[in-house]
């Protein structure tokens, strides 16, 4: 009778981590700082009051260890939203940049530099105090973003790989096939 309460037990955490797992990675995608602070708190509140791991507990314990644990997470987190999520999030947006980079020049009628338009209005909705919400949550959310990122993106790059090597392939196949069509028809 233990073993099976343990399996059920087991199962309804698995269910509850898997439910956390996906509202931090919709969280994220969706770049929700309240989404994401609502699935933190959940998850902990969660763990500790229904699972039985003392997480309130031993912040209340331990609260210089709790803060060194928040400021690692959130060095972490910077570190992550900094050096790879704030890049990629601009570089997704290079068209749209260039555009009113270019829409910029054609209004003012003057022979700017780049890092003119990047001082001035048009370029402001691409700054990081116009993203303030995006920025953050991608700090707070950087386990799960992380966790997105590394398993999905081997498998677009493993589709598209495929999908190019299958393409050739089946291009040559069918030049093939039509030369010898045709050879066969003179």
């Amino acid at each position: 009778m233990e073993v099976f309460i343990a399996a059920a037990g087991g199962t309804w955490f698995a269910i509850f981590a898997l439910i956390v797992l996906i509202g931090g990675i919709v969280s994220a995608e969706f770049d929700s700082f309240f989404g994401g602070t609502f699935t933190l708190i959940v998850g902990l509140l969660g763990a500790d009051f229904i699972f039985g791991y003392p997480i309130v507990a031993s912040i209340m314990a331990n609260p210089l260890i709790a803060i060194l644990a928040i400021a690692l997470y959130s060095l972490i987190g910077s570190a992550y939203t900094g050096f790879w999520k704030w890049p990629d999030y601009i570089r997704s947006n290079s068209d749209l940049i260039d555009a009113k980079f270019n829409e910029w020049l054609r209004k003012d009628k003057q022979n700017h530099s780049f890092d003119e338009f990047l001082e001035s209005d048009e370029y402001r909705p691409f700054g990081a105090s116009k993203n303030k919400e995006r920025l953050s949550a991608w700090v707070m959310m950087w386990p799960f973003s992380m966790f997105w990122e590394l398993s999905r993106k081997p498998a677009i790059w493993v589709f598209n790989t495929s999908y190019e090597m299958l393409g050739s392939t089946f291009e040559s196949v069918g030049k093939s096939t039509a030369k010898k069509m045709h050879e066969k028809s003179k």
